[in-house]
């Protein structure tokens, strides 16, 4: 009787693994953008709902764009600063430079390639 059991779980244990995988899933890769996995190149996807982007790594800087929730954007810089928040202490704060402009770090999560970022778009999408 043990044996029989043993083989009956090792069937079922087949079974679950063998249709539970999703064979019609692909990924789908545009090679054509080599900074889309080069490892020097990261990639933010904006997180709140709706951001100004700056013409400078400052607040009260002239808005230079919008972008919304779920946008994937290529990081080309980064400065890092202090401000002062409302009771005056000094706040360690990130900026990051896109081609539309800078944008505080607060806004964004950031991704060591494209894929991966984009991934984390459609997901805030769903």
């Amino acid at each position: 009787m043990g044996g029989n059991a043993l083989k009956v779980i090792f069937i079922l244990l087949c079974s679950v693994l063998t249709f539970s995988c999703n064979r019609n899933k692909s990924i789908i890769l545009d090679a054509s953008d080599e900074a889309s996995l080069s490892p020097d190149v990261q990639w933010a996807v904006v997180y709140v709902p709706y951001v100004a982007l700056r013409e400078y790594h400052d607040e009260k800087s002239d808005v230079t764009s919008h972008a919304k929730q779920g946008t994937v954007l290529k990081i080309e810089g980064i400065f890092f600063a202090q401000q002062k928040d409302s009771t005056g202490h000094l706040n360690k704060v990130t900026w990051y430079k896109f081609e539309d402009g800078w944008l505080e770090g607060t806004a964004i999560k950031i991704y060591d390639n494209r894929l991966k970022a984009e991934t984390a778009s459609a997901r805030l999408a769903e």
